[in-house]
C-alpha cells in the first residue's frame, strides 16, 4: 500500500505519532483517505497542541487543494521543533488555497485576532 494507492475511510484514535522529531499524543481521526487526499476531521489532544481540523488536504492533483478549517490552541512551538525560540501559538484559520509551492499558493486564508506569545513580547495579530 502506499499514498497513491490507498483508498480508505478512517476511525481512528492514535494513541502517539512522531513527526518531525516530535510525539504527538492523543489523536483522533475521522474520514477518507485515498491519492494524496485526507476529506475529514482530525483532532488533537496533546499537552503541546490543542487542534480541531475539519476539511480538505489534497496532494493528487498538479495543484495541492487546502480547503479546511482549524482552531489551534496553546501550539508549543519550540516543544513542537516548529520554531527555535519559545513561543505559543492560538488561531482559528479558514483556508481556501490553492497551488504546488510558496510562490504560487492563491486563494483566500481568514485567521481572526489572536495574540502570539514569546518570552519578550506579545504579538497581536488583528488579521491575516
Amino acid at each position: 500500500m502506499s499514498t497513491k494507492t490507498v483508498n480508505t475511510k478512517i476511525d481512528a484514535t492514535l494513541k502517539s505519532l512522531k513527526w518531525n522529531q516530535y510525539t504527538y499524543k492523543n489523536i483522533t481521526a475521522h474520514g477518507t483517505i485515498a491519492n494524496k487526499l485526507f476529506n475529514g476531521k482530525a483532532l488533537v489532544d496533546d499537552e503541546n497542541l490543542k487542534l480541531d481540523f475539519n476539511g480538505i488536504i489534497d496532494y493528487s492533483k498538479k495543484e495541492s487543494i487546502f480547503d479546511f478549517n482549524a482552531k489551534i490552541r496553546n501550539a508549543n512551538m519550540s516543544a513542537l521543533n516548529l520554531a527555535s525560540s519559545s513561543s505559543v501559538l492560538n488561531a482559528d484559520l479558514r483556508l481556501e488555497l490553492r497551488g504546488n509551492n510558496i510562490p504560487n499558493i492563491y486563494g483566500t486564508a481568514k485567521i481572526p485576532f489572536h495574540p502570539y506569545n514569546r518570552p519578550e513580547r506579545r504579538l497581536y495579530i488583528k488579521s491575516l
